[in-house]
């Protein structure tokens, strides 16, 4: 796998450039360079997923070599999420200050802790979880992503959905409970 990455990533990560570069959307005050490393993780992670299905469909007999085929899968994917509006980076517009809360920040010890604690509680949970619950914990929790993505992606129905979610729920407030946290509730 570190071979297949270290082949792959120079021109995953010059595809993702170039395609970020022609076709994000100019002047909505973000440099598409900041999406850069996400969106490659992105595409590593398309191709790996269900053993590497996108991967095990290329066909040398076809005309392409791998890193053209891993190239055009990148800007694929690329181009697809700008051009929805929900993953899109660039679809949010900034929230009104008038409307944002404004409460003091907490201090830069209090941040520390807490980021502290949620890294134990997702560390933990890492240890837990197979690879595929922890893509879908990704996907609910960090990413954000929609109820449907997440069911689409992983082939599931809601219901299965939420119910792994409940029990997930329930795992994370039992990591935070031995860790005498409150950050999973």
């Amino acid at each position: 796998m570190h071979a297949l990455v270290s082949l792959l990533r120079p021109a995953i990560q010059a595809e993702v450039a170039w395609t970020l570069q022609r076709f994000a959307p100019h002047g909505r005050g973000r440099d598409p360079r900041q999406e850069l490393s996400d969106m490659v993780q992105e595409v590593f992670l398309s191709l790996i997923e269900n053993e590497g299905r996108i991967l095990v469909a290329w066909d040398p007999t076809r005309g392409r070599s791998l890193l053209s085929f891993v190239r055009l899968v990148a800007r694929h994917q690329v181009v697809s999420r700008l051009r929805s509006n929900r993953r899109c980076p660039w679809t949010e517009e900034p929230t009104p200050v008038e409307l944002m809360d404004l409460e003091p920040a907490p201090s830069p010890e209090a941040q520390v802790a807490n980021a502290d604690e949620a890294r134990q509680v997702v560390g933990l949970l890492r240890e837990e979880l197979s690879t595929r619950s922890m893509l879908m914990f990704e996907g609910l929790y960090v990413q954000e992503r929609s109820v449907e993505e997440v069911c689409e992606e992983f082939g599931l129905s809601k219901d299965a959905l939420y119910a792994w979610r409940s029990r997930m729920k329930r795992r994370l407030q039992k990591i935070a409970r031995r860790l005498g946290s409150g950050v999973a509730r």
